[in-house]
């Protein structure tokens, strides 16, 4: 019996790769782009301590030194500068992300279509061989009878 090939397989292959690079591609966005909202967490984490900062040391000195306070705002303000320009870069990303996404779902889509042909061929290949199989099985079978019933002719032998 021949051994199964698809022959399909190279460009199977390649959607594969193409599959991968889709991946990856897409991946690096969103990578981007969830270290920009993680950044903007950590300045969010960090505005909120520099508030807790500012009302413990009022309630410690009961008093207010605008030194100190202005290098508080001033840090707030940095920081809310940082998380508007990590927004606008996010803004920015969406798009790409989503052309990205759509690039790897349709690089999916032409992976699957190849892999479902490929399972139609293995299974109409095992049939073919099952089918083969059977044809030799009654072709030994016919031809056992066919020997049988010559042998009894040329010997004289009955079938009672």
């Amino acid at each position: 019996m021949k051994r199964f090939q698809f022959k399909l397989e190279k460009v199977l292959r390649i959607r594969e790769r193409a599959e991968q690079n889709a991946k990856l591609a897409y991946a690096q966005v969103l990578q981007k782009k969830n270290a920009l909202e993680l950044d903007n967490k950590n300045c969010e984490r960090i505005i909120e301590d520099t508030n807790t900062e500012r009302q413990e040391y009022v309630n410690e000195n009961h008093m207010f030194d605008f030194n100190i306070f202005s290098a508080f705002d001033a840090n707030v303000r940095a920081l809310l500068r940082r998380q508007e320009l990590n927004n606008r870069e996010i803004t920015k990303l969406q798009p790409l992300l989503d052309e990205r996404e759509s690039a790897l779902r349709e690089a999916m889509k032409q992976r699957k279509i190849l892999e479902k042909l490929k399972e139609k061929a293995y299974a109409n290949f095992l049939l073919e061989a099952e089918n083969e199989e059977t044809d030799m099985i009654d072709e030994a079978a016919l031809n056992m009878v066919t020997h049988s019933n010559y042998s009894k002719s040329v010997t004289g032998e009955t079938d009672d």
